[in-house]
This record gives structure tokens, C-alpha cells and sequence, in this order.
């Protein structure tokens, strides 16, 4: 009986490794899924340094030498930092268009990657993968790539959460309660969430709802700290910081 041929998958890792926001989290949790399949060796790599000159040199020649290296088969690159030309075939993840529909949460490097440099990735990576349809048709329209290149794979939902304790509602009917994870940056549309809950009809769950911010503080929003005091939700509103992972069930 012959054994099954493994995929060897390089998986790039540059500026994920070590951080909180969400394309780490997916990245992360892709990661480990894909060590579990028996039809997979998975080798991870990432620049060894940050900053915009050691990113470009890494796409420009260090990711395609590591990739060499490992002798991988394919290359995945989990948000966006890939070699400009891959040695491989290249499988890209593109979480969204926010770099250009909504530039302003996004410093300038980002922007000019976007401008220059994402376009050429895009276009000629062997598959891309976006997390919804809408971003699949922004993609396609945005980059003029093939349809039949770019997938639909939607985020999974980690088993920790899946494994947390539902409240029993009927013992404790506490107010329903909100969870805001990450920054609110603009494109995360907090204040549509602060003007929804205070215009809430009376006496509906919303009005009551307590809200949990949990990816910032809230000396770093001051804009956000009057809003909620202007719409009279300070009491309903609390600020949680970063919280681990393991404490967001």
C-alpha cells in the first residue's frame, strides 16, 4: 500500500508572529489546523527583523531564498507580506480592501504597499482567498484577476470559544451584554454601535445591553470617551483593555 504524498506549505509568518489583531489570530489558528492534517508538513517561516527596509528585502530576495531552502511546494501568505516573485506557487489571504477604501486607519508604508506593490502580488499568486463574497467581488474588481483564482473561505470559530459555558439566561437574567474586540478604529464602526444603542426603543434588550471594549483603553479614544458621554452610556460602556485571548469566551 503506497503512504499518501505530503504537501510541504511554507507559511509565512512575518509580522504576525506575537501579535493580537485579528489576521495574527487567523493566522495562527490556520496554522495549527493544518499540523494536524496528515497530508500536510507545514515549515514556517518569517523575516528575522521589522521595519519598511527589511520588509522589502525580505520580499525581495530573503522569503524567496527561505523558500528555496525548505524545498516547500507551496507558499502561503496568511496577510498580504509575500515574495514579489516566488519561487513556488503562491497562495495569498486578503482579509479585505480597507487599505484603500478606508485609508486613514492605515499608516502611510501600508498605503503605498497597497498602491505599488499588493496589485502585482495578487496578480500572480496561483489562488487568493478572501473571507466573505463581498470581499472575493472587491478583489476580483479592484485587481482584474480571474474569478476562478480567488476562493471563498470563511473564518472558523476557535473551539475554545465553542467549548465556553452558555449563560443560563432563566436563573440570571442579566442585561445582554456586547463584546468589541480590537481597536475601534474607524472601519470597525463603534460609533454606529454607541448611536444604535442609544436610540434603542425602551424597554427592548438593546436598551439595556452593556457594552465590553476589550482591544483598547480609553485615554487612547478620546473622541470615542465623549460620544459616550454625550449619549448618556457611560454606564453602560466599559473599557476592558487588551485582554488575552484565552479570557474573550
Amino acid at each position: 500500500m503506497h503512504s499518501q504524498k505530503r504537501i510541504r506549505v511554507a507559511f509565512d509568518m512575518t509580522l504576525l508572529q506575537d501579535r493580537p489583531g485579528g489576521s495574527a489570530v487567523y493566522a495562527t489558528a490556520l496554522a495549527a489546523a493544518l499540523r494536524k492534517r496528515a497530508d500536510i508538513d507545514l515549515q514556517m517561516l518569517a523575516a528575522e527583523r521589522g521595519g519598511a527596509f527589511e520588509m522589502a528585502r525580505w520580499m525581495a530576495s530573503g522569503a524567496s531564498r527561505r523558500v528555496g531552502q525548505l524545498g516547500a511546494d507551496v507558499l502561503h501568505a496568511p496577510a498580504f507580506i509575500a515574495p514579489i516573485n516566488s519561487p513556488i506557487p503562491l497562495v495569498i489571504t486578503v482579509h479585505d480592501l480597507s487599505l484603500s477604501r478606508m485609508p486613514s486607519g492605515h499608516p502611510l508604508e501600508w498605503r503605498l504597499f497597497y498602491r505599488l506593490v499588493l496589485p502585482r502580488l495578487v496578480r500572480r499568486a496561483a489562488a487568493v482567498i478572501t473571507p466573505t463574497e463581498a470581499t472575493r467581488r472587491d478583489v476580483i474588481e479592484a485587481f482584474g484577476i480571474p474569478p476562478e483564482r480567488v476562493f471563498v473561505t470563511p473564518y472558523g470559530v476557535d473551539e475554545h470559544f465553542v467549548a465556553s459555558t452558555l449563560r443560563d439566561r432563566s436563573t440570571s437574567p442579566a442585561a445582554p451584554r456586547i463584546v468589541f474586540p480590537g481597536p475601534p478604529i474607524g472601519r470597525k464602526n463603534l460609533d454606529l454601535v454607541l448611536r444604535v444603542m442609544a436610540s434603542a426603543p425602551e424597554g427592548s434588550a438593546l436598551s439595556t445591553a452593556e457594552l465590553e471594549i476589550t482591544g483598547a483603553a480609553e485615554a487612547d479614544y478620546p473622541t470615542y470617551r465623549a460620544q459616550i458621554a454625550e449619549t448618556h452610556l457611560a454606564d453602560r460602556v466599559r473599557w476592558r483593555g487588551r485582554l488575552p485571548t484565552e479570557d474573550l469566551p
